[in-house]
């Protein structure tokens, strides 16, 4: 019998630079040690999307967008930001309809049964703690036709 288990993907594998990539998984109210934290995982792809970039290890590489945990109701909220770069012609939405409401997160994950294009995104590798993670920082984005910062300061354990 196939059991499936549910991977992890620690997301310090990507250099820091320019990429392709899909949004692959969200992990939210993770438990950080300064407090609660949402995590959004993309695959890095070629630039036709449908190739996954591998590092030296062979393993898939990853980068990660960590938010404060947020139960996503302000405009201002980072994993809605993500959502406003995520958001493409066939969505419909404006800009200014972006501040008023967008797509929950998982509606931009990527689907095997759909047309996936890949998003550029911009990666900073930050070491603290000598842990090393490759954070997104840039998205490029339909809505601001260009990169948008994703960079936020932190909220600490209360």
């Amino acid at each position: 019998m196939t059991q499936n288990i549910e991977l992890y993907n620690y997301a310090n594998n990507t250099e820091n630079g320019e990429y392709w990539g899909h949004l692959m998984d969200i992990k939210l109210n993770v438990k950080y040690p300064l407090g609660r934290r949402d995590l959004v995982f993309f695959m890095i792809t070629s630039a036709c999307g449908n190739v996954p970039q591998f590092d030296s290890n062979g393993s898939p590489k990853f980068s990660v967008a960590v938010c404060n945990h947020t139960k996503g109701q302000s405009s201002k909220a980072k994993i809605n930001l993500i959502s406003r770069c995520l958001l493409r012609a066939e969505h419909g939405i404006s800009k200014m309809e972006s501040y008023l409401q967008v797509p929950p997160i998982e509606s931009f994950l990527w689907d095997k049964d759909k047309a996936n294009e890949p998003y550029a995104i911009r990666v900073l590798n930050k070491t603290v703690n000598n842990i090393t993670v490759s954070n997104i920082t840039h998205i490029n984005s339909y809505l601001f036709n260009g990169f948008q910062s994703i960079e936020q300061v932190f909220d600490k354990k209360k």
